[in-house]
């Protein structure tokens, strides 16, 4: 057992949890660095949103390869989209003039990026056509 308290000396309470919790929010608040990266993801809502499903995508991939490269190819896709679409529309005329081993490698090189990274190639495609549809290029 303690004996009696010292009236000199009283025993100083803890902060709680909570206390230090809310101290922390407020010490972010005015932080500098802080207040400039909520001022850019407020005012870039939609590079914000990309960002955060990079961000999922990436950490699915670790725990789903498929779901993990659906969101991946569709930040792709919607970021993409315009050079993409151009690509496609010219890729006859590129196979034209580049010969034909280097149309055939090139093929190969397609098929083989659908066979080992499907979720991705099919993710960047859906968003790349979807936004193309929309006309938000």
């Amino acid at each position: 057992m303690s004996g009696p308290q010292d009236p000199k000396n009283p025993e100083k309470k803890e902060p709680s949890v909570q206390d230090k919790l809310s101290g922390k929010i407020e010490d972010l608040k005015q932080n500098e660095n802080v207040k400039q990266v909520v001022d850019f993801a407020r005012s870039n809502t939609s590079d914000t949103i990309g960002l955060a499903a990079l961000v999922v995508g990436v950490l699915a991939l670790f725990f789903s390869e498929f779901w993990g490269g659906v969101v991946l190819g569709a930040v792709a896709g919607f970021y993409f989209a315009e050079p993409l679409v151009n690509f496609v529309r010219g890729f006859k005329d590129y196979l034209a003039g580049s010969g034909m081993v280097r149309a055939v490698i090139l093929v190969g090189l397609g098929l083989g990026f659908l066979i080992a990274f499907p979720a991705f190639v099919l993710g960047c495609a859906a968003a790349a056509g979807i936004k193309y549809l929309l006309g938000q290029s």
